[in-house]
């Protein structure tokens, strides 16, 4: 089984980009709930680790 085959390129590629899509866009959530929790004087509630 060959790893860089024209057939697992583009998933494995598609895959790493939501993977990167979803981490970066929980960056972002979790510094708005910071920013909105200041804002209220509430602390955060994250349930995921």
């Amino acid at each position: 089984m060959m790893l860089t085959s024209k057939e697992t390129l583009l998933p494995l590629f598609a895959a790493l980009l939501l993977v990167g899509f979803s981490i970066s866009s929980r960056r972002h959530f979790t510094r708005f709930l910071e920013r909105s929790s200041a804002r209220w004087g509430k602390s955060p509630r994250i349930t995921s680790g």
